[in-house]
């Protein structure tokens, strides 16, 4: 019977939708011209069955028939013969028909014939912006528009806060996967979580298209595999995890905050045998490898204020620029590269001690087995109570849980937090603050059967204790942290003075929180501490 799959319809329907974009026509009465081309050429539309499933390489494969057809046929103001011939490729019983499918074929033949059936249908592989308008539904800036097109090898994007680089980069992944079959995109950050904020951002926009979301064969939490036998794959900027890929394209978000040996021992090396591209992106951080591509000549320079985007409004950014210290206001905003003269933790120091392989444990009770301690800082009216976790493995440290609670959070629901924790990791050493709380807190975690507990009472000489220990483990790379932008940036701010005395003073900028630092700070302290010994009474 010369029919086509009933499911097929509803695609073949998103199809005329795109061309009607394209070529100026109703959609309706494209589907109608396809209809009827069908049956007038129903010899060669209806000559064998159709296949039960998509495939890539029997779409893209043009046979003698195929040839006849298109080469027989004269093209008239309705449809294009290649066009006709892509819509059967890609008519399966799995999908019905498979839109990206069509294009697939389309780009395939135009390749392998050196055929020009429809400039505009071609634009949409040449073109990045026009394939996020037409296909992604996305309307890039003037500024985003830039990023898209450039085809440089080395691209450097540092814009501010809030300009959709998560976004624009998302898209032109999609852009290069799907236009370029058999290849593969790599996406590698600080930690596995950042580089996963991304492929679900690609996701998501794939999802979200009708046509697209059709050249997915297989997802999971770090890959994305495509039809056109592409895959897009999520990693941690991990030596050991990276090395085995052969890259296409890699995109090294939050590039400032990734080790430079990895990016040129590991990554460059990726791209040599395909000839591939790299786009590194990042708010500024530091003087470091990514300033280095920022200010080289040799590298395509991106840069972007977050006044350029049109979704940001001016009163915005003008309140930012009062309640902001100046360095902050025009790192986030403006994507300067600038520090605080007195930062008592500089940038380049904090990189040192990300660990891209170590992620954090989102809850304390499902902790594997090990020796930990921690600290907490007790919030006040204004300020977040906060808890850390490190477990120390050998001389290092390691931060693998921090926790911050709501303001106004009652100490007896971060007693009860602290108490269940403690029942599965046994912390060896707590240290909390009892600035302002005095001795109830630790009596009540003493009742909670939490042992070895010290108090620290927050003074000049107590801080410059604490932070001059935290920082010492960090000089002495003893100390590892996940990425966490956060606690990073909380870390970074903190500035220091020398009072009369000679003692350093600390504070933090006005409108700027530091709990989660002193809450590390303690954890660390607690680390270096011997606990009490205690005596065992065998029963």
């Amino acid at each position: 019977m010369k029919t086509i799959p009933q499911n097929a319809l509803p695609p073949l329907t998103e199809l005329c939708r795109l061309l009607s974009q394209i070529l100026n026509t109703e959609p309706i009465t494209t589907l109608k011209n396809i209809i009827q081309a069908m049956n007038t050429h129903s010899d060669y539309f209806f000559n064998q069955p159709w296949p039960r499933k998509y495939n890539f390489n029997q779409a893209t494969e043009c046979c003698p028939a195929d040839l006849d057809f298109i080469n027989n046929q004269q093209q008239n103001e309705n449809l294009n013969p290649t066009h006709l011939l892509c819509i059967k490729k890609n008519i399966n019983h799995q999908n019905g028909f498979t839109p990206i499918g069509f294009l697939w074929t389309l780009w395939t033949l135009n390749q392998k014939l050196n055929r020009n059936p429809e400039a505009p249908l071609l634009n949409i592989q040449a073109d990045p912006s026009l394939f996020a308008r037409l296909l992604v539904n996305w309307h890039p800036f003037p500024y985003q528009e830039k990023l898209l097109a450039d085809q440089s090898k080395r691209i450097v994007s540092c814009w501010g806060r809030q300009c959709g680089k998560t976004t624009t980069v998302a898209v032109k992944a999609i852009h290069y996967a799907y236009t370029n079959p058999n290849t593969t995109v790599l996406v590698a950050s600080p930690s596995l979580r950042q580089s996963i904020i991304m492929l679900d951002r690609i996701q998501e926009l794939i999802e979200n298209s009708l046509i697209l979301r059709q050249g997915v064969a297989k997802q999971t939490k770090t890959e994305i595999h495509l039809h056109n036998n592409s895959l897009i794959v999520a990693l941690p900027c991990s030596e050991d995890l990276l090395r085995g890929y052969t890259a296409d394209h890699i995109i090294c978000d939050e590039a400032a905050f990734m080790p430079e040996e990895t990016i040129t021992q590991v990554m460059f090396p990726m791209l040599s045998a395909t000839d591939g591209s790299a786009i590194f992106l990042s708010t500024p951080w530091g003087k470091n490898h990514f300033y280095k591509a920022y200010t080289n000549p040799d590298y395509s320079v991106h840069h972007a204020r977050s006044i350029e985007c049109p979704l940001i409004k001016t009163e915005f950014l003008h309140e930012q620029k009062r309640i902001l210290p100046d360095e902050i206001y025009r790192s986030e905003y403006l994507a300067e590269f600038t520090e605080a003269a007195h930062c008592f933790f500089p940038q380049d120091l904090i990189r040192t001690c990300i660990d891209p392989t170590l992620e954090q444990i989102a809850d304390p009770q499902a902790a594997p087995d090990g020796t930990y301690y921690a600290g907490v800082d007790f919030g006040k009216l204004n300020d977040h109570t906060a808890i850390a976790i490190i477990k120390h493995e050998q001389t290092t440290l390691k931060l693998v849980h921090i926790h911050e609670f709501p303001l106004g959070t009652p100490y007896s629901h971060v007693i009860g937090y602290i108490a269940n924790a403690n029942k599965r990791i046994q912390f060896e050493k707590l240290c909390i603050d009892q600035t302002g709380v005095g001795e109830p807190i630790q009596e009540e975690l003493r009742n909670q059967d939490i042992q070895n507990i010290e108090g620290v009472t927050f003074t000049t000489q107590t801080k410059e204790a604490l932070l001059t220990n935290l920082k010492l483990a960090m000089e002495q790379h003893r100390l590892k942290l996940s990425y966490n932008r956060p606690l990073i940036n909380q870390i970074n701010q903190q500035q220091y003075a020398y009072n009369k005395t000679g003692h350093l003073s600390f504070s933090h900028p006005q409108g700027i929180h530091d709990d989660q630092l002193w809450a590390l700070s303690l954890a660390a302290y607690a680390a270096q501490r011997q606990p009490e010994p205690t005596l065992r009474i065998a029963t």
